[in-house]
C-alpha cells in the first residue's frame, strides 16, 4: 500500500531504486558504526550519530573530488557517481 499517486510502473522502479539507500545506512552501519550506542546519555548518542553521519558524507566527498565515475542516472539508480 502507498500513497504515492503513480502508475504500477513507476512505483516499481521507485522501490527498486531504494537500494542506493540501503548501501548506504548499510555503510553508515558498518564503516561508521552508527550502529553502535556508546553511552547511556541521549545527547551524547545523538552527537555520535551526527558525527558518523558527518564522516560518511565527508568520505563520500573526498571519493567524488579524488575523481569517481560520473554516471547516468535511471529510474532504478538514483547515485550518479560510482564510489
Amino acid at each position: 500500500m502507498t500513497n504515492k499517486t503513480v502508475g504500477l510502473r513507476v512505483l516499481w522502479d521507485f522501490m527498486a531504486g531504494r537500494g542506493a539507500h540501503e548501501k548506504v545506512l548499510s555503510e553508515l552501519k558498518g564503516a561508521h558504526a552508527l550502529d553502535a550506542i556508546p553511552t547511556h546519555d541521549y545527547a551524547s548518542n545523538s552527537t555520535w550519530q551526527i558525527l558518523s553521519a558527518m564522516a560518511h558524507n565527508l568520505m563520500v566527498s573526498l571519493h567524488i573530488d579524488a575523481g569517481a565515475t560520473r554516471r547516468r542516472a535511471t529510474a532504478k539508480r538514483s547515485p550518479l557517481f560510482e564510489l
